[in-house]
């Protein structure tokens, strides 16, 4: 069980890596996660919420005193995609209203961009000792304009990061090459990280406002993942420089990269997942401040 402090409560990460189960029950009005002959636990009132991935079992008393202390649990899949989130406090008619009803869509839109600039200006500052120029979107009038600096920046930004693994391009889904491939893998484990937390604060996770809406897509969950798809970056060039990725751990099927077996994915997918887990806690801020930004200028 591991925490990121959120003020006075705590965000609580259980992440079960083996094929055996952990267990979260409630007891004396803690929290307590037993994993073999090793048990943790935190009292309720200090947890923000809890976020489980991979085997464990919960009990009903765990739900209800989670449900009672107003604290969202979320359940991910072995490989860290998320299943459901259960929550007390999700059905947000006020915050939905403003959502729906916000003027304020461009603005909104390039808050997220110039976050996200940041972030990669100052991964790529620490990682590669490179400093990037941030360009100065007070001008831009549209979201299309918008995303055509931001499409700039990116493309200076992964070729100056990754020089030395190899890179060719940003190539999302098309699996071209190995860092294309675990790249892939680090988003969608933050997109679902992103989206259990937009749930807690009861946004409608449809209603973007930097993408485009479209059916069955959570825009949204899109829109609030994008300041911290750097995060994922920096790790992997962490993961070359360890030697943790592998060239043996990846096949060429159909002229796709891909991983050699479901054992190998799981590895890769915990590597970004307890690395996401330690930077929650800056994701939670983000959509809280998004949220009162959101609220207060309609």
């Amino acid at each position: 069980m591991s925490y990121s402090k959120l003020k006075s409560k705590k965000i609580v990460c259980v992440i079960q890596e083996e094929s055996n189960s952990a267990h979260l029950q409630s007891l004396n009005n803690n929290l307590t996660v037993t994993k073999g002959e090793t048990a943790s636990s935190i009292p309720f009132h200090r947890i923000q919420c809890v976020l489980i991935f991979g085997n464990c079992s919960i009990t009903s008393p765990f739900i209800r005193e989670s449900i009672k202390n107003n604290i969202t649990v979320s359940i991910f899949d072995y490989f860290g995609y998320l299943i459901t989130s259960i929550s007390a406090s999700s059905h947000n008619p006020d915050l939905k209203t403003f959502q729906y009803a916000s003027k304020n869509n461009h603005n909104i839109a390039t808050k997220i961009i110039e976050a996200k600039l940041l972030n990669q200006c100052n991964i790529l500052k620490k990682r590669s000792n490179i400093e990037l120029l941030i360009p100065n979107l007070d001008s831009v009038s549209t979201i299309e304009e918008l995303l055509g600096y931001e499409g700039s920046y990116a493309s200076q930004y992964y070729e100056n990061l990754f020089t030395d693994i190899g890179w060719v391009r940003r190539q999302p889904r098309v699996k071209a090459d190995i860092p294309n491939v675990l790249l892939d893998m680090g988003y969608m484990r933050l997109y679902s990280i992103t989206e259990s937390l937009v749930t807690q604060f009861g946004f409608d996770p449809y209603k973007g406002f930097l993408h485009k809406d479209y059916y069955s897509r959570k825009s949204l969950v899109c829109d609030f993942m994008e300041p911290f798809r750097p995060i994922v970056d920096g790790y992997l060039l962490s993961m070359y420089n360890l030697g943790q990725v592998r060239e043996q751990d990846f096949i060429v099927k159909n002229q796709k990269y891909q991983f050699v077996d479901s054992k190998t994915y799981h590895r890769y997918s915990i590597l970004f997942i307890k690395h996401l887990s330690k930077e929650i806690e800056k994701i939670y801020d983000f959509i809280s401040d998004m949220k009162g930004y959101i609220t207060n200028n309609n």
